[in-house]
């Protein structure tokens, strides 16, 4: 069955809040026969995931705006806008917003998957500039992430150098 071309326009995906980042999904894997998904999300200034291994996806991200650290076993580095990360299936890795501001990444994930903990576990972004007030469940998110083949290492962690 053929893909059909789509257009979506700006603010119009399924914004959800996980923990402290605005994420919109673009494109599911549903949509694309699971060759691979697409999203945008905001971290708030200091956000930053555990430590962590996509164990089925290739992932790419392109910082749009803002600045962060991206630390894998090998490397820790500076990224800003116009910067573009690759990350095979399987690395550990780990980033945190070190601006005053909320960054913007666009991050892509093949096969797709990933969209499918964040819809699951998000809380619907009725407003996009403010956080609720009860954030996202940690133990559920646990849950789901082991559903979903995110494997966590630990919180405080990142990758050893």
């Amino acid at each position: 069955m053929p893909i059909a071309c789509s257009v979506l326009a700006p603010g119009s995906g399924n914004a959800l809040w996980v923990f402290q980042d605005l994420v919109e999904i673009l494109i599911t894997g549903e949509e694309t026969g699971e060759a691979y998904s697409l999203l945008e999300d905001w971290p708030a200034p200091t956000y930053a995931p555990l430590l962590h291994v996509h164990v089925a996806e290739d992932e790419i991200v392109r910082i749009l705006s803002g600045t962060f650290t991206f630390a894998t076993e090998e490397d820790e580095r500076e990224l800003s806008a116009g910067d573009l990360v690759r990350i095979p299936k399987g690395t550990p890795h780990a980033f945190r917003n070190t601006g005053e501001s909320a960054g913007h990444r666009l991050v892509a994930f093949m096969p797709a998957g990933p969209e499918r903990l964040w819809a699951e576990v998000g809380i619907p972004a009725t407003d996009r500039e403010t956080p609720p007030p009860n954030p996202t469940d940690l133990s559920g998110f646990l849950a789901a992430a082991d559903r979903h083949g995110l494997k966590l290492l630990g919180a405080g962690q990142r990758a050893a150098r």
